[in-house]
């Protein structure tokens, strides 16, 4: 309109030009269509529109990859010396793996109460709460009391469960709320994994040189009337450095990471009111095929598939976290007080699968290098076995290097997926309910069975399985 005013105020009615509307339009048709084009060239002197500036939020990977390193570097100073801490205390291994069975079981239980806690509070809060109960248990270590070595296991188990949940949850979350592409994501995950195994490394050596350093002692500490007698120095130190790291934590989280509000699921629209609809009576034929339907959706669901990848892989992990130290003893009894050296080594494969993940990740999609992957694992825990039945020390010292380098491609690539097919507002929940099969694995394993080459031959079974189960999962989507 502002055009066509502008064109009849410049130009007189000519006559003879029709335009269709009315008898006279005054503007010949060409000339009209060029008036009009000059008309809406914007001229170079005029002022640009102000627009919104987008408000520019610090990178998640300067915000959470200090944090992360840090907080994980207090469970990798604890694994190495978790078995000589109990045998220090002239514990049987039957014993040990009671205890061991703790961690699982509350890991299992109380696990995915924490990660349904995590999404109602909010990840911000789960991780301190991470801090906190991390911290509790390793200061417990130092009493001789079972009854408190009992609990800060229990305690033990719950930390590991929200350090696997709450941490990552909080990353996908909050990067998936700022403008980045989703290969942002990947390399985030990537640079997550492969510089904890780094973390992993220092962390080893850190604990080989205090353990070393500050030998055994046993304390009296006498309050308010109690005497209580505490273990200082040899295994411990480790775990004071791991507290310490906890504590450091907690203060980066809290000094960098921005407040947020909790994350509520939606639970309104799962809710069916009312009373139930009348069920029509099908034939006995009909019921059970859709029964089979209803089981061959079940196996083919990503999300089932992932559960059960979680709990074979990690359940064999916990099983060989168990098994490695008295494995490795059993053929070099002098290697004791040098365990985090070995750890170390163990981190630096896991370190050297996360890098080659990250180069093949280039050439092929992680849903392709999953099943090699499985296949890796359960290959090297079979040696493993064959290792602990012929008492090899060389044999098994190799197995379990292959093995880390499985569990160094395993994570970044199972978190790349997990990421893509898990609901972000029940994320905390469903990784944490992940835990629970696979603890139960870890649990009945130890508990269950006695020798070392049975445990360890059984969790290979179970990864070729699965190894299976992804295969013919994805035959079928390629297929469709």
């Amino acid at each position: 309109m502002h055009v066509a005013l502008g064109v009849w105020l410049v130009i007189p009615p000519a006559e003879g030009f029709s335009c269709g509307r009315g008898p006279r339009c005054g503007v010949p048709r060409g000339q009209r269509v060029s008036l009009v084009t000059r008309r809406q060239t914007p001229r170079r002197n005029l002022e640009p529109v102000p627009a919104t500036v987008p408000v520019v939020r610090p990178r998640v990977e300067a915000r959470f990859l200090p944090v992360w390193f840090t907080c994980v570097a207090a469970d990798w100073l604890q694994g190495p010396y978790l078995y000589t801490l109990y045998a220090d205390r002239r514990l049987s291994s039957y014993m040990i793996a009671k205890l061991f069975a703790v961690g699982f079981v509350s890991s299992a239980a109380l696990g995915a109460i924490a990660g349904r806690l995590c999404d109602q509070i909010g990840r911000r809060r789960g991780c301190l709460l991470y801090c906190a109960i991390c911290c509790v248990s390793c200061i417990l270590t130092h009493s001789l009391d079972l009854g408190l070595l009992v609990f800060s296991r229990l305690l033990g188990g719950i930390a590991d469960s929200l350090l696997h949940t709450a941490f990552e949850a909080w990353a996908i979350e909050e990067h998936k709320q700022c403008p980045a592409p989703p290969q942002a994501l990947n390399r985030l995950l990537s640079r997550m994994w492969s510089g904890s195994w780094l973390v992993a490394i220092f962390s080893g050596i850190i604990g080989s040189l205090a353990v070393s350093a500050l030998p055994r002692q046993l304390c009296n500490l006498r309050l308010e009337g109690v005497d209580l007698r505490l273990v200082c120095g040899g295994p411990v130190a480790a775990f004071d450095l791991a507290a310490l790291c906890c504590v450091i934590g907690a203060l980066l989280i809290m000094w960098t990471w921005p407040a947020q509000e909790p994350h509520l699921p939606d639970l309104e629209s799962s809710i069916r009111w009312g009373p139930p609809k009348p069920r029509s009576v099908r034939p006995d034929l009909a019921r059970w095929l859709r029964g089979f339907a209803g089981i061959r959706k079940v196996i083919t669901d990503p999300v089932i598939l992932y559960g059960a990848i979680t709990a074979a892989f990690e359940g064999a992990l916990f099983v060989f976290v168990f098994n490695w130290s008295p494995l490795l003893l059993h053929g070099w009894p002098g290697l004791a007080p040098h365990l985090g050296l070995v750890f170390a080594l163990f981190m630096s494969c896991c370190a050297g699968g996360s890098f080659c993940f990250k180069y093949l990740s280039e050439l092929w999609s992680p849903a392709k290098l999953l099943m090699p992957i499985l296949i890796m694992a359960s290959a090297s825990l079979s040696g493993a076995a064959y290792a602990a039945h012929t008492n090899s020390a060389l044999a098994a010292l190799a197995a379990c290097l292959l093995f880390e380098v499985a569990v160094g491609m395993y994570f970044p690539c199972t978190s790349s997926l997990k990421s893509d097919m898990v609901p972000d507002r029940i994320r905390g929940l469903v990784y944490s309910l992940y835990r629970v099969p696979l603890n139960m694995l870890a649990l009945g394993v130890l508990l269950g069975v006695p020798s070392q080459d049975s445990a360890l031959a059984l969790c290979a079974v179970v990864l070729m399985l699965v190894a299976a189960w992804t295969a013919m999962v994805r035959r079928r989507g390629d297929s469709a």
